[in-house]
């Protein structure tokens, strides 16, 4: 006759038990070297601008945001025309003369001009001019321009005047910041003000008449506080 069969439990436990590719478990037998895995620091939150008020670090270098000068002028004026007489981001007259530009951009307290100055040459890289938006009842809403020198573009002095300009009127107590007149063609400035939290409220209609593209759209850009 012939023998039974082992039960094919057995079988099928001697199987799992001698596997090549899982070895039986041998408590007497030394320990195998635990697989060491590279370690992963908890995840921090970007650390937050420890510079004081008006001083700020810049992918290029470091800038002081101060309060402009009448000295300042003259250093501020060679680009404000540039930028203006381009006619292509302002609602400027292009024809502006010196005397004029500085009386528009000047302004006096409780308004407010600045300077983004290199800490190192000394050199007027942008400049932004903060007030009211509207007097009376819209006197609860400010405002902001500006300009950076395009010989010094890239350096993150339109995001350091804009985040300043926020921390004014913030300190300042006002409800909201609104941008009446963004040239909607004006991209690197609509992607700004869009990553510093505005928002495109309203549009008028090819409001502005661009030298090259023709009539294109104004935005009218908006954050509250």
């Amino acid at each position: 006759m012939k023998r039974p069969a082992a039960p094919l439990r057995k079988a099928c436990d001697g199987i799992r038990a001698n596997s090549p590719t899982r070895p039986a478990h041998r408590p007497d037998g030394p320990s195998l070297p635990r697989r060491r895995t590279a370690h992963r620091p908890a995840h921090r939150p970007a650390p937050e601008n420890r510079w004081p008020p008006g001083r700020t670090a810049t992918m290029l270098g470091r800038m002081e945001i101060r309060e402009a000068t009448p000295e300042d002028w003259a250093a501020v004026w060679p680009f404000f025309h540039r930028i203006v007489a381009a006619g292509e981001t302002f609602t400027y007259p292009t024809d502006l003369t010196s005397a004029e530009a500085r009386g528009w951009w000047m302004l006096p307290a409780p308004d407010r001009t600045v300077v983004a100055v290199d800490d190192t040459t000394g050199a007027v890289l942008g400049t932004a001019k903060m007030n009211r938006n509207q007097a009376g009842g819209g006197a609860h809403v400010a405002s902001a321009s500006f300009m950076v020198d395009p010989d010094h573009a890239g350096r993150g002095t339109g995001r350091a005047l804009g985040e300043e300009a926020l921390r004014w009127a913030r300190e300042r107590g006002f409800r909201a910041v609104q941008f009446n007149a963004v040239v909607a063609s004006n991209a690197p400035a609509v992607g700004l003000y869009r990553s510093l939290g505005f928002a495109v409220v309203g549009t008028v209609p090819e409001g502005f008449r661009h030298p090259r593209l023709g009539y294109v759209d104004l935005y009218v850009m908006h954050r509250r506080l």
